[in-house]
């Protein structure tokens, strides 16, 4: 009811304006709303039944945030970094390193660290995701005590470790295809409610 009267006493643009710069949800919302209607509109309507359609949207909108997931979950972290005044160029690197580290230890094939150590199947998943993670952290650490004990610029720190991380996983992943064996692959091609994550 305050809405209403505030919209006929300013105007709606001039309201919609100051709610856009004064609410961070309200501007959220809009663009997820814009996004949804975009998405509906390119998916079209020429379907048999309202069901064949909804059924299409929903497996639509679950391709988007499971082929996004990643960059949603960098995004979070990023967040904290931008409200605290920094900045972090290298986490894009920083994913691609990990994801190479993690290839590396699960490769069945001859370049494969754990396989080479006579290490396989389930427990192979379970340590190189737990090295990943850790790999993860180190990276950050990093990029942490140079801003702070060393004094130098989260921009310049970032830029350097982005360089070198890409670099080094260029390098090493060089003439190399890694060989994912088929259990790694089922995990990631699980399937929950007929819906694939």
């Amino acid at each position: 009811m305050k809405e209403t009267a505030a919209i006929k006493r300013e105007g709606f643009l001039p309201w919609f304006r100051r709610m856009w710069t004064t609410y961070p949800l309200f501007s959220t919302a809009i663009a997820l709303l814009v996004m949804v209607v975009l998405q509906t509109l390119a998916l079209g309507f020429e379907f048999d039944s309202f069901g064949a359609w909804f059924s299409t949207w929903l497996r639509n909108w679950i391709n988007i945030l499971r082929n996004n997931a990643s960059v949603g979950i960098i995004a979070l972290g990023m967040t904290f970094v931008i409200v605290s005044g920094g900045i972090d160029l290298s986490v894009g690197s920083s994913l691609v390193a990990v994801g190479a580290i993690v290839m590396m230890l699960i490769d069945s094939g001859p370049r494969g660290f754990l396989y080479s150590m006579g290490i396989s199947g389930p427990a192979v998943y379970v340590l190189a995701v737990l090295v990943g993670v850790l790999a993860g952290w180190l990276f950050g650490e990093l990029n942490g005590v140079l801003v702070t004990s060393g004094k130098i610029p989260p921009f310049i720190v970032t830029l350097g470790t982005m360089k070198i991380f890409r670099s080094v996983t260029q390098q090493y992943m060089q003439g190399g295809s890694p060989s994912v064996p088929s259990g790694f692959l089922e995990i990631a091609n699980v399937s929950i409610g007929g819906q694939m994550l």
